[in-house]
Formats: structure tokens, C-alpha cells, sequence
């Protein structure tokens, strides 16, 4: 049943983007910002960790 509901959601989706694209535009660039952010986040809390453990670890590499 999955595959309905995506042709559902397509649909509903083309009848916005017909009725106003600008805005169904501006959604989805929205998503897709707040998505990079996120990732963008992610990596940067993951390098942090790895410097944290380089310092604790005792070694002057950097």
C-alpha cells in the first residue's frame, strides 16, 4: 500500500504546484535548508568529538 500513498502524496503535490508554485517552491527549498542544516550540524558535532579526543588523548597532533 505504500506505493498508493506515494502516488497520492505526488499528486496532491502537482495539483499545489499547479495551483501556487511560487509558494510549493519556497516549501521546498525551506525542507532542504532546514535538511542541510542538520547534516551540516552532524558533521561539525562529529569533527568537535574528534578533536575533544585528540586532546584528551595526550598528543600534541593536530
Amino acid at each position: 500500500m505504500p506505493a498508493l500513498n506515494g502516488t497520492k502524496n505526488i499528486y496532491i503535490i502537482s495539483r499545489g504546484i499547479q495551483q501556487s508554485p511560487w509558494l510549493f517552491i519556497s516549501i521546498i527549498k525551506g525542507e532542504v535548508e532546514k535538511s542541510s542544516k542538520r547534516v551540516n550540524s552532524l558533521i561539525l558535532a562529529r569533527r568537535h568529538a574528534k578533536q575533544k579526543r585528540f586532546r584528551y588523548s595526550g598528543g600534541s597532533k593536530q
